[in-house]
């Protein structure tokens, strides 16, 4: 169990703030070009690796090598056209394969933290491109942890991805620990073709072990592409997926006092304060990636902000006397919420994996929680996606919850591509 009591004094690290962005971008394997050339590899911390072994781009304008196959693109192979680090993130690709079943090809690459942090001031950003007809699975080596530091500014983490259609995403990170006396913001922007798939995981703990926690929050900002490309050309906003991104509000980041999602739920019940509807409606934009400008739909905006000193931030009303807390987005062509009924929710007990009841059993979170128990809430979105929100006392049951809540969507609309 995590501690919460006054524990030590935070420590700051004394080096300096650090601006750092990293690029991922994969792409099906065009007619012609070398099948998945792993042995290419890039030198040193800072570089890129090109599928090709030779450039980044294909010439002679060859078409992809891909198919259709149930109204579904299917690649003939996947290649890393970009892969680009910059300490502290560094990205190393583990290897590629295809799926049994699904035929999608798979690049797995893993995000290494070759710096301690991040601290008070780096500015940290990811982008990741997921063409065509290919899966992306990112994962880290280790957890995340946020530490204070002698700069005035949060630290920020940055992620913008965009998934093209048929391609999905899957980003299974470790969990992210904030430390005592740590100012730390997350933010994601996700765009989706309208048949790509996603599966986003968030884990946070609080503090480390027998000390109280630090700030951190966390947003995530999704949209959907619409089936039809966008004629009205004019109308579309040139950039890169996630220029429309605003910064958290200075009265939310400075507040950090409780959850608020679009959802205006809790697992385990009550509401979470004010919807976050900031750009809804249709959202119009040159993808910038080869594909026809598409108008997209916001499929989710969630914004989580945790205050160590936020009264009551343990109380019912908010954590419940749980330390860790999480989220699993998963999205993918299907009906609004994915056919998932509303009102699944669940708890984990100390032996054992609860399964969704529809309501919440006994057993839940409290101040006084046993090790091994969680509470989750698998909510239905008004789009092809399912949120699943657990609250556990440590980090193996809150993965448990997560997974409780995933196993309760519909298994033809869960299923990767």
């Amino acid at each position: 169990m995590i501690g919460i009591g006054p524990g030590r004094p935070p420590a700051r690290i004394g080096r300096t703030s650090i601006s750092a962005h990293a690029v991922i971008r994969i792409e099906p394997v065009t007619t012609g070009s070398k099948l998945d050339p792993h042995e290419t590899r890039g030198n040193g911390i800072d570089s890129r690796i090109h599928g090709n072994g030779t450039n980044n781009h294909e010439t002679g304008g060859r078409p992809h090598d891909r198919r259709i196959r149930d109204g579904r693109i299917q690649a003939a192979g996947v290649r890393v056209s970009e892969l680009r680090s910059q300490v502290p993130l560094v990205l190393r690709r583990t290897g590629s394969r295809t799926r049994p079943g699904d035929g999608l090809p798979t690049v797995t690459v893993y995000l290494v933290n070759a710096a301690a942090g991040p601290l008070a001031g780096d500015q940290l950003r990811l982008d990741v491109t997921v063409g065509a007809g290919v899966r992306l699975v990112l994962r880290t080596t280790a957890a995340t942890v946020a530490l204070p530091g002698h700069d005035e500014r949060p630290s920020l983490f940055d992620v913008h991805a965009d998934v093209g259609p048929g391609g999905a995403l899957e980003y299974l990170p470790e969990p992210t620990v904030a430390a005592h006396g740590c100012r730390h913001l997350m933010r994601a922007t996700i765009r989706l073709a309208a048949d790509a798939h996603l599966l986003w995981r968030e884990e946070i703990v609080l503090g480390r072990f027998g000390e109280p926690p630090g700030s951190i929050s966390s947003t995530l900002r999704v949209d959907v592409e619409d089936d039809t490309a966008d004629e009205d050309s004019a109308a579309n906003v040139t950039g890169s997926v996630g220029d429309d991104v605003r910064s958290i509000p200075d009265g939310v980041r400075n507040g950090m006092d409780g959850i608020d999602t679009n959802t205006g739920s809790r697992p385990g019940g009550g509401t979470a304060g004010a919807a976050d509807n900031a750009g809804a409606g249709v959202i119009r934009r040159n993808d910038g990636a080869g594909r026809r400008a598409r108008s997209a739909r916001p499929l989710l905006r969630q914004a989580l902000c945790l205050d160590a000193a936020a009264p009551g931030l343990h109380g019912p009303a908010v954590l419940g006397g749980a330390h860790v807390i999480g989220a699993l987005l998963i999205a993918g062509p299907g009906p609004d919420g994915l056919g998932l009924p509303a009102g699944t929710t669940g708890t984990i007990g100390p032996t054992g994996s609860g399964s969704p009841t529809g309501t919440t059993g006994s057993g839940g979170i409290g101040a006084d929680a046993s090790s091994g128990t969680g509470t989750f809430a698998a909510l239905p979105l008004a789009g092809p996606g399912v949120l699943v929100s657990a609250l556990a006392s440590d980090t193996v049951a809150l993965r448990r919850c997560l997974d409780a809540g995933a196993a309760a969507v519909p298994p033809q609309a869960a299923a990767s591509p």
